[in-house]
């Protein structure tokens, strides 16, 4: 993912979280479990989608020290400040929402 996406050379803010995460991550998990999908089993089956907040800090942050010009405006307090909204190890709540939604468009129960 580019770090200066947007106008101009202006660098995006990173990492993405939230509902911004959510408009860019979709993922269309279909099992024929019946019954909730426990957090655990949900991690095992979309583990790319896994974010472990201190790596994705420590990755930022070292490309900008490494001197890519996609993240030379990157500003290293507002990235430690943004990733509190991650997940320390798990997957984000914003990906998991797109995967109630696909169920209750199918009909099924939603749990």
């Amino acid at each position: 993912m580019k770090a200066s996406q947007g106008e101009g050379d202006q660098a995006a803010a990173l990492p993405r979280s939230g509902a911004e995460l959510g408009q860019l991550v979709r993922v269309l998990l279909k099992t024929n479990k019946k019954g909730k999908t426990s957090d655990t089993e949900i991690k095992g089956l979309i583990h790319q989608a896994n974010v472990r907040r201190g790596v994705v800090v420590n990755l930022i942050l070292d490309m900008k020290r490494l001197g890519h010009p996609s993240f030379a405006g990157v500003d290293e307090e507002g990235v430690r400040l943004r990733a509190a909204a991650l997940p320390t190890d798990g997957v984000p709540p914003e990906v998991l929402k797109v995967v109630v939604q696909a169920r209750a468009k199918e009909g099924r129960a939603v749990g």
